[in-house]
């Protein structure tokens, strides 16, 4: 697969490549909570996005620790899901959410976590779009059989752990929401 990011044109093979650096202990990869019907016409959570959304904040605490860093998809038109996802989960852990990368920027956010000294041994929550998310995933290093390829337009209440070895490659982990 081949990415832009600040480089220019890299593969995402390349962006793991030198390990001589400090990274990330964890990050953890999600769709945004449900959205309303289209008829609705609305950048919010639907009320079942919203209850997720507000479990989600203790479930991944709870399941993965503390994250140290949230990241979410910056608004896409009017949407504003991913980073509406991760609010209540910012406001428990006292956390500034980084919504500074659109979706179609994973090949940039990958660089910076994984290259970025400030993010070494540290725990980061994703919040993405599904479209994107297998190549988000990619590009941070997840072999394509440990993640879908396609992200299910319906598929609201799953997670991802990427776990990063001393080698550059994580393991990774699917979590099943238990709600």
């Amino acid at each position: 697969m081949l990415a832009r990011c600040d480089a220019g044109i890299v593969s995402a093979s390349t962006l793991l490549v030198d390990r001589s650096y400090p990274m990330p202990k964890s990050i953890i990869l999600l769709r945004h909570a449900e959205e309303p019907p289209p008829e609705a016409d609305s950048p919010d959570l639907s009320k079942p996005g919203r209850r997720r959304a507000d479990k989600l904040a203790k479930y991944i605490v709870e399941t993965f620790g503390k994250p140290d860093f949230l990241f979410a998809a910056g608004p896409k038109g009017d949407s504003v899901r991913a980073y509406l996802t991760l609010r209540p989960l910012a406001d428990a852990c006292g956390l500034v959410i980084d919504g500074s990368y659109e979706s179609r920027e994973f090949a940039q956010l990958a660089s910076k976590v994984l290259h970025d000294p400030r993010f070494d041994a540290s725990r980061i929550v994703v919040a993405w779009t599904h479209k994107e998310l297998p190549t988000l995933a990619s590009a941070l290093g997840a072999p394509r059989k440990a993640f879908p390829k396609v992200w299910g337009d319906d598929l609201y209440d799953i997670c991802f752990q990427l776990s990063y070895r001393k080698n550059g490659k994580p393991s990774v982990r699917r979590f099943q929401h238990p709600f």
